[in-house]
């Protein structure tokens, strides 16, 4: 019911959240840790420097609409 992939059986991906999970493996006695926030270091610092170079562009658009309208 919860595989993503319903063509290729090989795939195993799940639509399912950490807290099913989570219930599914303490229902099942099983030992269990779960990090609910990823450190994702590298995720966040690639998302500010996108921030920061789309900003000068946000600020034109907010500053001078009709230049980029042409």
């Amino acid at each position: 019911d919860y595989r993503a992939n319903l063509v290729n059986m090989r795939k195993e991906f799940f639509h399912v959240s950490l807290d099913d999970l989570e219930a599914f493996a303490r229902s099942q006695n099983l030992p269990i840790i779960l990090t609910k926030l990823a450190e994702a270091r590298e995720h966040r610092e690639t998302l500010a420097i996108r921030a920061k170079a789309t900003a000068p562009v946000a600020a034109v658009r907010e500053e001078f609409p009709q230049a980029l309208s042409a």
